[in-house]
């Protein structure tokens, strides 16, 4: 391991260890030690890195006996790179190295890169959670070439175009994957189609609302109403609308002691997810605009099975779709400790 690898080992850690400060010690204490870090790390990566991950190469070639290719067969090949595009592939066992780096990994699988939709880089405003550079970089060691950030919870929220151009040059000068944003549709802009349409002109991707309070206060939850009068214009825009769908009810304080899982999940009842999903259904069945395509309403990290009936029988006539989370999938209640937070 050469001098520049063993510094960013130790920042790196030196950057696990400030977000604990953080925790046990309070929020000032914690930024401060976030942010040298952070700037640390800086120094040790391109000030306009490459588009291809962390390395700094302009060409190189991989090589593996396990290759993912187009048609799904998965053989030995070598994969040219040059100037962060990949310029030729050459399969078979007897390769002929072409590049001036080679870097062979064996019988590791190498894979085209995954696309992560739903990523909250916290930048501009909340660096200290975590931010574009170190965000990234975590997504590059992970194989996630491309992510697409969410408008919260950065600060201010990206909810109109200036926002939105200050974010992406932002991400152009320290992103080490490509990065793509989501814009905030709140009740501010829900109504007003020609903001809606510049941020798309700008290069957003689409929407993200909450149907319950964020938590983020400049990003108000949507009503019926601001739903309603969206839902025109991201149907014949054809975009994708992704919905926080919880509609928060006045039900029984949950009663067991707070740091218990079970009294958490009392907090959040399956009634919550699924009024918000029977009303985004019906308020999909009121408006009648033709969708053009690449429209649909996304539920985002659904955690009830219970409203999976309503979201199939509403596929037959709109396009919906849905996701989960896996920690969703795999823990159970049970499998929860007392103070388990980093469940959640």
């Amino acid at each position: 391991m050469d001098i520049p690898q063993v510094a960013l080992v130790l920042i790196l850690q030196g950057l696990a260890g400030s977000i604990l400060l953080s925790r046990l010690y309070g929020f000032e204490i914690g930024k401060h030690a976030v942010l040298l870090s952070q700037s640390g790390l800086s120094t040790l990566t391109p000030s306009s890195p490459p588009s291809c991950g962390l390395l700094r190469w302009s060409d190189y070639t991989v090589v593996s006996s396990r290759v993912v290719l187009d048609n799904k067969r998965i053989e030995p090949a070598a994969i040219h790179i040059s100037g962060g595009h990949i310029v030729n592939i050459s399969l078979g066992e007897d390769i002929a190295y072409l590049g001036v780096k080679v870097l062979n990994f064996g019988d590791a699988v190498i894979s085209p890169g995954v696309i992560d939709v739903h990523a909250h880089l916290n930048e501009p405003g909340r660096e200290d959670w975590e931010g574009i550079s170190t965000g990234t970089a975590a997504a590059a060691v992970g194989g996630i070439t491309t992510l697409t950030d969410m408008p919260l919870n950065s600060f201010p929220a990206t909810t109109n175009t200036q926002l939105l151009k200050e974010k992406q040059q932002l991400a152009e000068e320290k992103a080490h994957v490509g990065v793509s944003h989501w814009a905030g549709l709140i009740p501010d802009n829900a109504a007003k189609h020609e903001e809606l349409a510049s941020l798309l002109a700008a290069g957003a991707m689409g929407f993200k609302s909450f149907m319950c309070p964020s938590g983020i206060n400049d990003f108000p939850n949507v009503d019926a109403a601001a739903i309603a009068a969206a839902l025109p214009f991201l149907k014949k825009a054809g975009v994708p609308f992704f919905v926080h769908a919880e509609l928060v009810s006045d039900t029984p304080k949950p009663q067991g002691p707070p740091n218990e899982y079970p009294t958490f999940l009392a907090s959040r009842p399956p009634l919550f997810e699924r009024e918000a999903v029977r009303l985004l259904i019906e308020l999909l069945d009121k408006d009648s605009t033709p969708a053009s395509p690449g429209f649909s309403v996304h539920i985002a990290h659904l955690s009830d099975a219970g409203c999976l009936p309503m979201i199939k029988e509403a596929k037959k006539r709109h396009s919906i779709t849905v996701e989960t989370c896996a920690h969703y999938l795999a823990f159970s209640e049970q499998e929860v400790p007392t103070n388990g937070t980093l469940f959640k």
